[in-house]
């Protein structure tokens, strides 16, 4: 009994052995295993861009192109994740399916009218001969009706007519006599009583005006003071030049390894194009023989050729991520910007 349950443990224990190991070699393929990128781009008449992504011996792996339209496609093995292909054609699939779903639904509809006409053609001869009838009585009914009804309308009508007008006259006279009493009343207590409100609003605007100013400006000096004492403080100087140097790093292990490029390059204004290579002269060093400039003093023109290829590794991208946010004096930097903000 007691070596079956050894043996169990045993076997449990080489189970996580395996999935331990399986988990830890899973993690420093994917943190150590570059991503490898190349990308070229040709202008002449039209952009033509390709670019292609891999990773771990291609097994995952994408490409995308640009002549004119944009395609792309993701695969892992030899099966396809995504491509631009099928999502168009699934689109016009779609709208096919839409529109033929919409004929065949017409034509039922018309399908089914003409059957039931013909089944029941004679019974709806009968009830229409019958309907006309009772439409003429109706009709005829009507007529007499609103004739009637006309007549009386009519003379009701005059006599409200003249009753209204009567108490409109009345009421619009005695209105219009009290707002002249009441305006006389006002002018002679109060002849100033415009120009004082008046003064009194544009007086209120001024001060309205000149106290926002006063804030903006007090609010602005502040913002100032505070973002010099943050320049001026020793913890976050040093906060900025840890950041500084990791980007630095990123960038340096990201750059592409290989790069060539040919532009031709020709503007309206000589001056201009000389200017720019007076530019490109000065940092020439820095990429020799990588970038070639040819200029066109004769032509307005723009043509390039360029290839790069790089890789990109997610060790040092984490890595620079886990030394900033375990920086003192970048938490002192952030909890700043919280309180600020409180």
């Amino acid at each position: 009994m007691l070596s079956l349950l050894l043996t169990i443990l045993k076997i449990i224990g080489t189970l996580l052995l395996i999935l331990i190991l399986t988990i830890i070699v899973l993690l420093v393929i994917v943190l150590f295993v570059p991503i490898r990128y190349e990308i070229r781009s040709t202008k002449k008449n039209n952009i033509i861009a390709f670019a292609k992504i891999h990773w771990l011996l291609h097994i995952v792996r994408a490409e995308v192109t640009y002549h004119d339209s944009l395609q792309y496609t993701v695969k892992v093995f030899w099966f396809r994740l995504l491509n631009s292909s099928d999502e168009t054609s699934a689109k016009n699939n779609k709208n096919q399916k839409k529109k033929s779903k919409r004929d065949s639904k017409q034509n039922r509809k018309a399908s089914k009218n003409p059957k039931n006409a013909d089944k029941n053609g004679d019974n709806i001869k009968r009830i229409n001969s019958i309907n006309s009838i009772n439409n003429i009585n109706t009709e005829i009914n009507a007529e007499i009706n609103t004739d009637i009804n006309e007549n009386i309308k009519k003379d009701l009508k005059n006599k409200n007519i003249s009753s209204n007008k009567i108490s409109k006259e009345k009421t619009d006279h005695i209105e219009s006599n009290q707002e002249e009493r009441n305006a006389n009343k006002a002018g002679i207590r109060n002849p100033f009583l415009k120009l004082k409100q008046k003064c009194s609003d544009v007086i209120y605007k001024i001060r309205y005006t000149f106290k926002s100013i006063c804030d903006k400006i007090k609010k602005v000096t502040e913002d100032a003071a505070y973002w010099k004492r943050m320049t001026e403080d020793p913890k976050c100087k040093a906060a900025l030049k840890e950041a500084w140097k990791q980007l630095i790093h990123v960038l340096k292990s990201i750059r592409p390894r290989k790069l060539q490029a040919e532009i031709v390059l020709g503007t309206q204004d000589p001056g201009t194009l000389g200017n720019i290579m007076a530019w490109y002269g000065m940092f020439y060093p820095f990429y020799s023989y990588h970038i070639q400039l040819y200029p066109e003093f004769d032509r307005v023109i723009f043509e390039y050729d360029a290839y790069l290829k790089g890789r990109i590794r997610i060790f040092t991208i984490l890595f620079a991520g886990v030394r900033l946010y375990f920086n003192k004096d970048i938490k002192y930097v952030i909890a700043l910007f919280n309180r600020e903000e409180k």
